[in-house]
């Protein structure tokens, strides 16, 4: 949990630890964010992602509100449907 926190409050302020996390998503997502049992961790690993989009409102409101993982994944497709009409290109 506190690696995922750390990596969380590094990507936003670190492009090649973005680079890093993002290259690296189909290896972390799926036991840390799916299939864990503990809260804390999926709750770690729902804030990295989160982190991961280049959005600073989203990332407020989504740490806000403290979203259910339906509603960050339809937000994280608008964010991104947005960003990459605006030029930008996030791979997932």
């Amino acid at each position: 949990m506190q690696f995922l926190e750390w990596m969380w409050s590094l990507v936003t302020v670190n492009d090649v630890a973005r680079v890093w996390v993002l290259d690296r998503l189909n290896i972390w997502v799926e036991p840390y964010l799916l299939n864990c049992s503990l809260q804390k961790v999926r709750a770690g690993a729902m804030m990295l992602l989160i982190m991961l989009v280049p959005s600073a409102s989203f990332r407020l409101y989504a740490r806000a509100v403290q979203p259910t993982k339906k509603s960050v994944l339809e937000n994280l497709r608008t964010q991104v449907n947005c960003s990459t009409q605006n030029g930008f290109h996030l791979l997932l």
